[in-house]
């Protein structure tokens, strides 16, 4: 058998929660003697979306933009030709080309 938490309504007291056997029973004594009706609960979910946290950021993934620069002030342009630098140098890293080759050009 399994347990479930139920609501039920009680007219003097109102609505609370009780942990019942499987199938729950629909009517309940409440602690001031009279029956209380059970109910349809609420939806209960504890979902979170994003967390934030004050001065903590995490190592972004290998790939990921990097807009720290940005959100310090530097204009677009300036962030967007240094991306497109370290882009540049990453692939010619990758087929093992040095940059000082190309210091003239």
């Amino acid at each position: 058998m399994s347990w479930m938490l139920s609501d039920y309504h009680c007219p003097g007291c109102g609505t609370f929660e009780s942990l019942e056997r499987r199938p729950a029973p629909e009517t309940l004594q409440c602690e001031c003697g009279e029956q209380a009706e059970r109910t349809i609960s609420a939806v209960r979910c504890r979902t979170v979306y994003g967390s934030v946290t004050r001065g903590v950021s995490e190592t972004p993934p290998p790939g990921a933009m990097r807009t720290e620069a940005l959100a310090d002030g530097q204009p677009y342009s300036e962030w967007k030709k240094e991306r497109h630098r370290g882009d540049r140098d990453a692939a010619r890293r990758a087929v093992g080309i040095d940059r000082k080759v190309f210091s003239g050009a």
